[in-house]
């Protein structure tokens, strides 16, 4: 072989290596999802599969379990990082699981994982809520409570004082939200604070909304939907010596279900005001 072919023949082979197919399963993750097929009706467990790949090529991923083939999915598969997601036997004991993925075209063998997988437990989810759930959207809970809550209860009262000598029509007048504050409120305060806001209940300057917090109500069962307007209308009235309320406010959350309504009118509401919180 003369110098000139041995040179060509290295350059043709550094340039097969730099265009060889490169794809490498960094990770094999469980979940807890499964799924059934639908001819036969087999519970299958969902896996994740993480791919890193130099270039575009279909594949075939077979699935072999303690030895025996299960499964074969084609895939065609992109440049990059790619998420797979993978399906296995519902198994009842650890198993060895092992994936092999090949080129299509060429049965070529790209890459292989493999590693003991175990029975996964199986959950029921008898609700998914679809409002958001913000606690601590400002800063941490015991934070807010002081700093929004209680303030807040504190700028009433003193609101209401700075306008008592205004027409009666442009008096302050303010709605807490929900009822949550008023126990804590109580427990900081002195005497004198807490007959100032007892007034400004009884006079009307101060509601309190009918209910203890705002909650997903498709997340309650009939005991805590029942306890929902216990501190509105009886404990609060009992504490402060105030009639109990008639109205609340149900804002900043999507929807209401249908049994809230039967309890609140058993609970002698009567006026809801719902800031309907129109998801993006």
């Amino acid at each position: 072989m003369n110098k000139i072919n041995s040179i060509f023949i290295v350059l043709l082979s550094i340039v097969m290596t730099a265009n060889a197919q490169v794809l490498k399963i960094e990770e094999v993750r469980p979940t807890a999802f499964f799924k059934r097929t639908n001819i036969e009706n087999k519970l299958e467990q969902v896996a994740w599969v993480k791919i890193a790949n130099t270039s575009a090529v279909d594949v075939a991923c077979n699935i072999n379990v303690d030895g025996k083939h299960y499964s074969a999915t084609d895939f065609s598969l992109k440049e990059g990082n790619i998420d797979l997601e993978i399906l296995l036997p519902d198994i009842e004991k650890s198993a060895k699981v092992e994936f092999i993925i090949e080129n299509r075209s060429n049965k070529r063998q790209l890459a292989q994982w493999e590693d003991t997988w175990q029975p996964q437990k199986k959950w029921t989810i008898h609700c998914v809520t679809y409002s958001h759930q913000d606690l601590g959207y400002g800063d941490i809970p015991h934070r807010l409570r002081r700093e929004n809550r209680i303030e807040n209860m504190e700028l009433m009262l003193k609101y209401c004082m700075e306008t008592d000598s205004w027409p009666d029509d442009s008096k302050y007048r303010a709605v807490l939200e929900t009822s949550e504050p008023i126990t804590t409120f109580l427990s900081f305060c002195n005497k004198e604070k807490a007959e100032e806001l007892k007034q400004r209940i009884n006079e009307g300057r101060i509601q309190i909304s009918g209910i203890h917090t705002l909650v997903y109500t498709e997340m309650l069962g009939h005991e805590m939907m029942a306890r929902l307007f216990y501190l509105s209308n009886r404990h609060a009235v009992d504490m402060l010596g105030i009639k109990p309320p008639t109205s609340l406010n149900f804002d900043d959350v999507i929807g209401i279900t249908l049994p809230f309504f039967t309890f609140a009118k058993e609970a002698g509401i009567k006026n809801l005001f719902h800031g309907y919180n129109i998801p993006a």
